[in-house]
């Protein structure tokens, strides 16, 4: 009686254990309650910012129709982009009021609507409010993006950079035509300047590239 006692005691506190992880939603076990509870606890400072001006703390859930986290398709985040360009295109929307709507930089927002970047749900939600974009449009820009539009390089540093142009070539573009027009920047009347701003003990580089503006002529 007393090892049957014992079994019973080691069963009911692993039935325990599973049971708190089960009912809480935790996500590191495969059961429990419903995808739609597991968040990111931790925001990045980007996320962070947007927290703060959407009031929901530092957690905020990923809703993909593939489920929290994951990456779409990228047939399927080609078709929802060409989509949400047309559509921002038929509404006349710029990036400035898309902006100023999210809180998120011209370029950023940019860089989500080519899904090279993803919006807090939140801010999705108010895009797409905006651009009238359906639910699978607006999964796009929640999604975690697959950044594969850069080549590349065994040189970190210059690696980097190509990254940048990869995954923020597309929305540069958009805001620099937003602004100025068919175009391209002049890297002959051009100034490139590197400088260090250090922020709470970190240190930072600061890349400012200043270039004259150079528009297409018809002819």
């Amino acid at each position: 009686m007393l090892v049957r006692s014992k079994g019973l005691t080691v069963t009911a506190i692993i039935l325990g254990i599973i049971g708190i992880f089960t009912f809480s939603g935790n996500p590191i076990l495969p059961f429990g309650d419903s995808p739609k509870q597991i968040v990111w606890a931790q925001a990045t400072s980007g996320q962070q910012d947007i927290a703060e001006t959407t009031g929901t703390g530092e957690e905020w859930v990923l809703g993909t129709p593939l489920g929290p986290g994951k990456a779409l398709l990228p047939d399927a985040v080609s078709k929802a982009v060409d989509a949400i360009q047309t559509k921002r295109a038929e509404k006349g929307v710029t990036l400035s009021e898309l902006s100023k709507l999210t809180g998120r930089s011209p370029v950023y927002i940019a860089a989500a609507l080519r899904g090279q970047s993803r919006l807090h749900p939140e801010a999705a939600q108010k895009v797409a409010k905006v651009l009238g974009l359906d639910e699978e449009m607006t999964s796009v820009l929640t999604a975690c993006p697959v950044r594969n539009q850069f080549p590349c390089t065994t040189d970190p540093l210059k690696y980097r950079f190509l990254e940048v142009i990869g995954v923020y070539g597309d929305a540069i573009r958009d805001a620099c035509n937003e602004l100025f027009g068919d175009g391209i920047m002049s890297a002959i009347t051009f100034k490139l300047s590197i400088d260090k701003e250090v922020v709470e003990g970190t240190e930072y580089v600061v890349i400012t590239m200043k270039g004259k503006w150079l528009p297409y002529k018809e002819f």
